[in-house]
């Protein structure tokens, strides 16, 4: 079962962040700020999967997930991270709440939704 963890000494050598990535910005398409990493999902092993995005909007406020191996370093803002995604796409992914990490069965419940709503548009281009 997957593992929430802490990003406090998180840092990604892919991304090529010198970094603690908590916190860090992430940017969608055309320079959108889309919110900030506030935790990563790591599987058994110790790899990290998904960073949790919080939107911190004040009326729309959403935790969505980002798939570690989608996010880049940002060429135009220092210390964030950029994900080929715009507002509409992330209107779209399931909310995700700690509770989806509760157990296997809701873990993989919510990844085959998050899954279907992440392949249902442009984002699937690799």
């Amino acid at each position: 079962m997957p593992h929430n963890g802490l990003l406090r000494n998180y840092r990604s050598k892919r991304l090529n962040t010198e970094h603690d990535i908590h916190s860090a910005t992430v940017y969608g398409r055309n320079d959108e700020k889309l919110g900030k990493i506030s935790a990563v999902i790591f599987d058994p092993s110790g790899g990290a999967n998904y960073v949790v995005v919080d939107t911190g909007a004040a009326f729309s406020h959403k935790k969505f997930l980002v798939p570690t191996h989608r996010l880049h370093t940002s060429a135009t803002h220092e210390r964030a991270l950029s994900v080929n995604l715009d507002w509409q796409q992330v209107e779209d992914f399931p909310l995700f709440t700690k509770a989806d990490l509760a157990s296997e069965e809701r873990w993989k419940d919510y990844q085959r939704k998050f899954d279907e709503a992440w392949h249902s548009g442009p984002v699937r281009r690799k």
